[in-house]
């Protein structure tokens, strides 16, 4: 489904849980996750939407869906390294020079938001559960089907769109 947001009525979220409750998959496109800034309906909706077993996010994402795609990979422990060096002047009595390092856990964003939005827009970035969880965000490149994938010249599909048109 292109272009959801336009297409957005009452009836959508019964879909949703029906699709969901007989494994059905739906595939749905937006441009930015604020085209669900509508009304009530719509921002129940978007709850509904990020709330799906996979996302694809396309690369150039705009500025707010980089915060809610930053949070959604979740946070990770990371170790920071900190090094130190104490001297004391060569005037001293006992002059010294000494290097320490120590290492720290310090929590991460798993993805930052502007990692998605400098990517190419072939750069997918997948949000998907694996046995119910959630796991963290996997970095694909895509490819888009040209008219000779599909096995019809543009020429013979615009002529069989004419053929049709005068029946």
């Amino acid at each position: 489904v292109d272009e959801l947001p336009v297409l957005i009525h009452s009836s959508l979220e019964k879909n949703f849980s029906l699709f969901r409750k007989f494994r059905v998959a739906m595939f749905c496109a937006i441009q930015t996750l604020d085209q669900f800034e509508k009304n009530e309906l719509t921002k129940y909706l978007k709850g509904v939407i990020l709330g799906c077993a996979n996302i694809f996010v396309f690369g150039r994402s705009s500025l707010s869906d980089m915060e809610v795609f930053s949070a959604m990979a979740g946070v990770t422990e990371k170790p920071e390294e900190q090094k130190t060096v104490s001297e004391t002047a060569l005037s001293d009595d006992s002059p010294s020079l000494s290097y320490s390092s120590r290492e720290m856990w310090t929590q991460k964003n798993m993805l930052e938001g502007i990692d998605i939005r400098m990517n190419d827009f072939q750069v997918v970035t997948l949000f998907t559960i694996r046995d119910g969880a959630p796991c963290p965000p996997i970095k694909v490149k895509v490819s888009f089907l040209k008219h000779s994938d599909w096995g019809v010249t543009p020429t013979e599909s615009a002529m069989s769109g004419e053929a049709n048109n005068t029946d």
